[in-house]
């Protein structure tokens, strides 16, 4: 069935997110002393991409991008067949190959993303192996803003989608509250077509079908989905973000036109400059630790500074993931930033040498500090609290000297003592934390136990933290 806008359906499909299960995060680093143009952070799991996060680091945009393949009678989802392999090109440097293999079909499936690091753009150079068969890029956006909402409103957020193609080259473009993505292949689709989650969308017409049959040209409001035929086995893909439609578009062509190649090196030299001053154990210190510990280290420290923010400095995510998120469509998780593994992460940085994105991160923690002297549990990169902020917390950070000295009322955080007085030399202007609650309280001076909140509890929590070890 060609063109025209796709049916909506009697019930739409329930929106959510994926899976808190990532083979690997990756954003760019601009030249030394700049963030770079780039404000994309992607993740991988199940051998594809998943939540892709623009313009902040806690805003996603993205459930998951995917890939069908197609024969004569047969279909498989890669994600699903499982049999996948990822590999980066040295420790630190994670810029990955994923090698899908079929199962019980002749395929193989190279896939090797990169985020440029001068447009909002993540690339994707595809290659597919075997006789007769066709790739098809299935996308489900979630285009929207990622804030406080009442758990009554979590169904609706990137419900409301809308994805409609090109008629002119067959480009594939989505929105939602002001946000375009833009999803253009070079050499370019044969055939292309949106619709509805569960209904119209490309998994749907190949389950039903095994073939593409439907090219609807428009779909939404909704949960919508994306899905376009390849021209060629080899090629490129661009996903490009922007708040309009002509800058999605024109994102996407910028990095389309610069080549793989070009973005992949570009994106190398922003990492290899940082991680040149990363101060590891190295060759000739093989007392400080058995072997393959530097570069296991390395990888960590990309890891944790892949989590800062592009724009806010010193703004650090606790993780690009949102727990439970095959099962919820909680616009809070880890994709926020939590004042404890903010100062972890700052203790971790400091030690592995760049002192200077340590500072950067203490010093926004340090903006945020209430005026009693505890911190919010956590909140966006926005700045916007979340409703849990009522509860104040230490952290648990661990700093050198103790802060918490009496056990808060609800035994679900620590308290740190007389708000901190800028009449006062003897008190700093923003206090360490260094309690770990709840599963420890500090009451007259001597350290006592407290129940840990259940896993339930914690999941029902949109701002909570897990039971500490």
């Amino acid at each position: 069935m060609a063109g025209g806008p796709a049916p909506v359906p009697r019930a739409q499909a329930v929106q959510s997110w994926t899976s808190g299960a990532k083979d690997l995060v990756v954003t760019a680093l601009g030249p030394p002393g700049a963030s770079g143009a780039s404000r994309v952070w992607a993740t991988t799991g199940q051998g594809i991409l998943n939540e892709i996060y623009w313009p902040a680091v806690d805003q996603p945009q993205v459930k998951d991008l995917g890939f069908l393949i197609g024969g004569l009678g047969w279909w498989q989802e890669v994600k699903r067949a499982g049999s996948y392999t990822l590999s980066t090109p040295e420790p630190g440097l994670l810029l990955p190959t994923i090698v899908h293999t079929g199962r019980n079909q002749a395929y193989q499936l190279t896939l090797r993303p990169v985020v440029d690091p001068d447009h909002d753009t993540l690339l994707i150079g595809y290659d597919l192996a075997g006789a007769g068969i066709r790739l098809y890029p299935l996308l489900a956006p979630h285009l929207g803003t990622s804030q406080i909402t009442p758990e009554s409103q979590w169904m609706t957020l990137g419900a409301d989608n809308q994805a409609w193609t090109d008629p002119a080259d067959l480009a594939l473009f989505a929105s939602g509250s002001g946000r375009f993505l833009c999803l253009l292949a070079r050499p370019g689709f044969t055939r292309a077509g949106v619709g509805y989650v569960g209904d119209t969308d490309g998994w749907t017409d190949f389950s039903r079908n095994r073939s593409m049959t439907l090219t609807y040209s428009q779909a939404g409001p909704g949960v919508v989905a994306l899905t376009g035929e390849l021209a060629a086995g080899s090629g490129l893909l661009a996903l490009g973000f922007g708040d309009s439609q002509g800058a999605a578009r024109s994102a996407a062509r910028a990095s389309l036109d610069a080549g793989y190649d070009v973005t992949a090196a570009a994106f190398t030299r922003g990492w290899r400059a940082w991680t040149a001053d990363l101060a590891l154990p190295g060759p000739a210190q093989p007392d400080l630790g058995p072997p393959g510990l530097a570069d296991a280290l390395r990888e960590s420290a990309v890891v944790l500074r892949t989590h800062a923010d592009h724009t806010v400095t010193g703004a650090y995510v606790a993780g690009l993931a949102i727990p439970w998120g095959n099962y919820t469509n909680d616009p809070g998780g880890y994709h926020m930033v939590w004042c404890r593994d903010g100062g972890e992460t700052a203790l971790a940085l400091a030690a592995a040498g760049h002192t200077d994105d340590a500072a950067a991160a203490l010093g926004y923690l340090a903006g945020r500090q209430n005026r009693d002297g505890s911190w919010p549990r956590c909140f966006f990169v926005s700045r916007v609290p979340t409703p849990s902020t009522r509860t104040r917390r230490c952290s648990w950070t661990r700093w050198p000297s103790p802060c918490c000295s009496r056990a808060s009322s609800t035994k679900s955080a620590c308290r740190c003592p007389t708000a901190p007085s800028t009449r006062s030399p003897r008190r700093p202007a923003t206090w360490p934390a260094t309690a770990r609650c709840p599963a420890r309280t500090w009451t007259g001076g001597r350290r006592t136990r407290a129940r840990a909140p259940s896993p339930s509890a914690w999941r029902s929590s949109r701002c909570s933290s897990p039971p500490p070890d």
